[in-house]
Parts: structure tokens; sequence; C-alpha cells
């Protein structure tokens, strides 16, 4: 696969960690974000601990938050046995960073790796990678009523 250009320097490098801008590379079908894994568990063990928590057949009045709520309530009928489903998960966390100004690259979003090994996948970029993930943790903190401060 040839690497993303980054929609920002508009440079293509051997790595696309070399660029400054690189952000993450979020793969559905495996169920990874490459470069923010830190970010990545802090987020989800924010979800699975306040769906636990307060489990409401309601949902959450926020629609990309609603969407993976879905998917958690709906993978058991026991609280302790239920998880975020990954596609769920890494479509609302790559339609999160990108709400909070993460740019998708310009490529094919396919790693062909071979038969049984390719995957779903885009490479986020961002102006400034700090606050875009800053961003993002601080809208699901807000989002789930968790204070900002913790």
């Amino acid at each position: 696969m040839n690497d993303p250009n980054c929609p920002i320097c508009l440079e293509c490098s051997d790595l696309r960690e070399d660029c400054p801008h690189f952000l993450a590379e979020i793969d559905r079908t495996f169920g990874e974000a490459r470069g923010i894994e830190d970010e990545d568990f802090e987020i989800q063990e924010m979800l699975n601990t306040s769906f636990s928590l307060a489990p409401t057949a309601a949902g959450y009045s926020n629609e990309l938050l609603n969407d993976v709520f879905k998917s958690w309530i709906g993978s058991s009928v026991c609280n302790a046995d239920r998880e975020i489903d990954e596609l769920a998960y890494y479509k609302f966390l790559q339609d999160l960073l990108v709400r909070c100004g993460a740019k998708t690259g310009i490529s094919e979003n396919n790693d062909a790796g071979g038969p049984g090994f390719s995957s779903d996948m885009d490479v986020l970029y961002a102006e400034n990678t700090n606050e875009v993930l800053e961003m993002a943790v601080a809208w699901v903190k807000q989002s789930l009523g968790i204070s900002v401060n913790k």
C-alpha cells in the first residue's frame, strides 16, 4: 500500500510516522488505533465504565455516543459480559477525531496484506496532534458527565 499523503503538508514519506502531522492509523478490521494507543485505551475504559454504571435503554442524546452505546447494550444480556463492538467503536473514534480537527490522508483506505490479512483502515493527520487528542478525551469526559479535572 502506498502511504497516504498528508493532507496538511502534502508529503508522502516511506514511514507515515515521520510526518509531524501523523495522528493515528485506524484499523477497523483488526480493531486497532496505531499511534494513539494510550488515548484509545483511556477512551474505551471511560466508555465501558460509564456504560456499565448507568445503563439506560434510552441511550444518549448525542448521536455519535449513542451509536457506540447501542453496540455495547446489544452485546449481552448481562452488564458484566457486555463490551463495545470493535467496528462501532473504531467508527466512533475516527468520527470523534475528525470532529476534533483531524483530517483523513489522501490515498486508498485498504492495506492489502494478502489473502485474509487485508485491513479497512484510514490514516488521520492533524495540524496539532496533541490538541486533537486532548479535545477528543475532553469531549468523551464531558459527554459522559465525567469531571474534566480527573
